[in-house]
């Protein structure tokens, strides 16, 4: 068995490093992971400490992507409408099926058009529709990944005893203290 490290390092690039080639007299997923143990103990690595950096890379990398996607959704509703439109219109045509004109006024379905509330296809369909979506997909990551708890992740990685504190990075450290006095301040403060 030919076995090598997969890994990004903190600059964040990919790194493959061959460890070693061993022989196994058995391919079942116990007799690998003890051959794996064995070859990693021979250097003097661990699977805990691998998993333990995979862990906090996955944290960093989840909290990135979360900003990522904000920020994209953020874009999209401010620069995407009249591109999704074209796109969606010209779909539709493909398809033969009816676009309606944004400029004509938008009648609720059911409704009559003498009770039309004064609003076009196109304000209903990108400010009622299309900014209600997006609005309500931010509104959900911010509740779930408020800044706070970003930061507090964040924080909380170089505290990571894994590998003799290996993510220990003093700034985050005294952002976590500071949270912690803020936090434990307004508890006082409540009390």
């Amino acid at each position: 068995m030919t076995v090598a490290l997969h890994f990004v390092n903190r600059e964040g690039c990919v790194i493959e490093r061959f460890i070693g080639i061993v022989h196994v007299s058995s391919t079942t997923s116990l007799s690998l992971k003890i051959t794996i143990e064995a070859l990693f103990s021979k250097y003097g690595l661990s699977l805990s400490s691998i998993r333990g950096q995979r862990k906090e890379h996955d944290i960093v990398n989840s909290i990135k992507l979360v900003n990522t996607s904000k920020q994209r959704l953020k874009d999209i509703r401010e620069n995407c409408w009249d591109s999704l439109l074209d796109e969606v219109s010209l779909f539709c045509n493909e398809q033969n099926i009816i676009v309606p004109n944004m400029d004509d006024m938008w009648v609720p379905l059911g409704w009559s058009r003498r009770r039309v509330q004064g609003l076009t296809n196109s304000n209903y369909y990108c400010i009622d529709v299309f900014y209600t979506v997006i609005d309500m997909q931010l509104l959900d990551l911010n509740n779930r990944f408020t800044e706070i708890n970003t930061k507090l992740l964040l924080c909380m990685v170089c505290l990571n005893p894994i590998n003799h504190f290996l993510a220990f990075n003093t700034d985050d450290l005294v952002s976590f203290a500071k949270f912690l006095l803020e936090m434990n301040c307004c508890e006082s403060v409540s009390s």
